[in-house]
Formats: C-alpha cells, sequence, structure tokens
C-alpha cells in the first residue's frame, strides 16, 4: 500500500448485524464504506486487517443481500427494477453478451 501508516478513518455506514446489514431494511454495507470500527476500533490502515475487511464484508453483504433479495420474491413482492444511465446491464438493448468472452476477458 503506497500510503500505509498514515491516519484514515474507520467511520463508514453503521453495521448493525454480523450479515453486514445496516438498519435500512435490505441494505447492506461493505469495505470502506462500512464501519471498520467492530474489527479494528480507532485504529486503521491500508493493508493488514482492512484489506481482509473489504474482501469479507463484501462476500457477507453480497450473500445477504441476495438472500434479502430472494425472500422478496417469494412474498410476491418484486419491485420493478431499472437501469440508470450506462450503468448495469439491460435486457432488449443492441449488445449481446458472450459470458465466455467475459469469463476470459476477466481471467486475462
Amino acid at each position: 500500500m503506497r500510503l500505509e501508516g498514515t491516519v484514515r478513518g474507520t467511520g463508514g455506514i453503521r453495521i448493525a448485524d454480523r450479515n453486514c446489514a445496516t438498519s435500512v431494511q435490505g441494505l447492506y454495507a461493505a469495505g470502506d464504506a462500512a464501519t471498520r470500527q467492530l474489527i479494528c476500533g480507532g485504529f486503521t490502515g491500508g493493508g493488514s486487517h482492512n484489506a481482509a475487511w473489504a474482501i469479507s464484508s463484501g462476500y457477507f453483504s453480497g450473500k445477504s443481500a441476495a438472500e434479502y433479495a430472494q425472500k422478496l420474491g417469494e412474498w410476491g413482492t418484486q419491485r420493478s427494477v431499472q437501469a440508470v444511465g450506462e450503468a448495469g446491464l439491460t435486457n432488449g438493448g443492441i449488445h449481446k453478451i458472450n459470458a465466455e468472452e467475459l469469463i476470459k476477458a476477466t481471467q486475462a
């Protein structure tokens, strides 16, 4: 880490449970967006526990968000989703996604 050892904050979105849920139903936080006070108190930096937090909180919050979304579907309360600008993938566009090409490009 280039700036390891500099003063950095541990603030961020408050984590309400071990699944990285916040106090807002259906909102999960990870990485730098989520507070690290649960794992390091007031101390922080770029590597070590912070790098581990980025990886593990991304896994926990992603898994929990997916489970939450599945429950919404089971309850019959699915919400419509719209793409915002160019962010995200949409159906019916002129661009088709080739999964094999995408995997090869990601692994390159």
